[in-house]
């Protein structure tokens, strides 16, 4: 009978472990949310193509050996929902690879759908969103909210625009236009997390946080006006922040390095950490692919 007691008693923790509540950056804007009943998976991008390819805006062949190598590191085997902040190649490049491995029904613009179809996606794991819809995973609610892309050097929107018809073939990387940009406010009974992979804010944004108290906020430091900004725009407009995760502050123009980390050019990592300090903000910058609790 004790035994019974020993084995039932460890059966209950292990469930409790499970059920918890954790998050893991997986590089630019990628992050991946599970309770380990429901998961969620924002901008998975892990292929990086090179300036070259960029700048001529070529086809590009996606490793898909090595996305499914990423998705098993992390130790991903299903995923619920996929969504997509705008449809720039590092946001969007890999949502099909990981559709296809793992599953989950793709949520963007429709830009991001028609990417999406292009790549054999089927229309019914597809949904176009907009401002203010929300989407129920489990214990999970996802609420999507208008954000806005940064312009390079505040003067150049970088392919904006939105794909209108259906591509005629697989599209190349000048196809990713941004489409629409969204924010992801997601809602769970062990805290409400913010995804904003976007350095701006906006009124919407601003009323969306006002009052509320967050347990994890993903902020994108990438082409940010200053520290200062984030904080008035968007951090101070929540009642209390307990953790900010930087991302989208690699650099996605070079490979994945696991364990030197380059930056993206531009991108001064070491002032947001003073500033956040000086803040007595709580901030903890992620490493890749590892899994942390939120708790």
């Amino acid at each position: 009978m004790i035994k019974l007691i020993h084995v039932l008693f460890f059966l209950v923790l292990s469930l409790n472990v499970q059920a918890e509540l954790r998050y893991a950056w997986t590089g630019i804007a990628g992050v991946y949310l599970t309770d380990g009943k429901n998961s969620l998976f924002f901008d998975p991008v892990f292929s990086r193509p090179s300036i070259p390819e960029i700048l001529l805006g070529l086809n590009y062949d996606i490793d898909e050996k090595m996305v499914k190598k990423e998705l098993d590191s992390i130790g991903i085997k299903k995923i619920d929902g996929i969504f997509i902040g705008h449809s720039h190649f590092d946001h969007a490049l890999d949502m099909h690879v990981v559709h296809k491995n793992v599953g989950g029904v793709i949520h963007g613009s429709k830009t991001t759908g028609f990417l999406a179809l292009s790549h054999k996606v089927r229309d019914d794991s597809i949904v176009l969103i907009k401002n203010e819809d929300s989407f129920k995973f489990g214990d999970f609610t996802v609420t999507i909210v208008d954000s806005k892309h940064g312009k390079i050097l505040d003067l150049y929107e970088y392919l904006g625009g939105e794909i209108d018809k259906p591509l005629q073939d697989k599209p190349s990387l000048s196809d990713y236009l941004m489409g629409g940009s969204f924010s992801f406010y997601v809602s769970h009974p062990d805290g409400d997390i913010f995804v904003h992979q976007a350095s701006r804010t906006s009124d919407k944004i601003k009323k969306l946080l006002k009052g509320k108290t967050l347990k994890v906020l993903f902020q994108g430091i990438a082409n940010r006006k200053s520290s200062e900004s984030l904080y008035t725009g968007i951090i101070e407009q929540a009642k209390k922040v307990e953790l900010v995760v930087p991302i989208h502050h690699d650099n996605f123009f070079l490979g994945k390095d696991e364990k030197d980390m380059s930056l993206l050019w531009g991108v001064d990592l070491e002032e947001f950490l003073i500033f956040s300090q000086k803040k007595n903000q709580r901030v903890v910058l992620p490493k890749y692919n590892e899994i942390k609790s939120v708790l």
